[in-house]
């Protein structure tokens, strides 16, 4: 179940948001993410998200072995994991972690996992994965408050 919380804060205070949605979340070019066709009885109807998402970062990262490992393991559209999710039935992105990208910068990233490795045992759950979703992990250095 989605549920959210709405908190009146300061723009200064640092967020970070952890989603597994059934809904998709618009990307506009600048990676923050709307809710704008989110269906009626959404929670998130109407909101606006000025959120980044933790995984795009990886498209911002230095040209390391493993910066680009990773980059094959994402979707070059959206710069998000090619999935979350991987089952029988389904492979996808449901996971997420938004941050305010004016108060916080990715520090690190939990490596994410290739399709190949998790088909092994046909799909998630495995006897070696003991969810239906990749694990997703990040880092957060909270960055100077500049004076206005």
């Amino acid at each position: 179940m989605l549920s959210v919380i709405r908190v009146h804060l300061p723009s200064e205070v640092p967020i970070v948001g952890c989603e597994l949605t059934p809904y998709v979340l618009l990307r506009r070019p600048d990676n923050t993410a709307t809710t704008d066709d989110v269906p009626e009885s959404s929670p998130l109807d109407g909101h606006f998200l000025k959120y980044r998402c933790a995984y795009s970062s990886f498209a911002r990262m230095g040209g390391s072995l493993t910066a680009e490992q990773q980059r094959r393991r994402m979707d070059p559209a959206s710069n998000e994991p090619l999935f979350t999710n991987c089952t029988r039935d389904f492979i996808g992105t449901l996971d997420y972690i938004f941050y305010t990208a004016d108060t916080l910068t990715v520090e690190s990233l939990l490596e994410l996992l290739d399709e190949e490795s998790l088909r092994k045992d046909t799909a998630l759950p495995s006897p070696e994965w003991s969810s239906d979703h990749i694990a997703l992990l990040a880092e957060f250095r909270c960055m100077p408050k500049t004076r206005r």
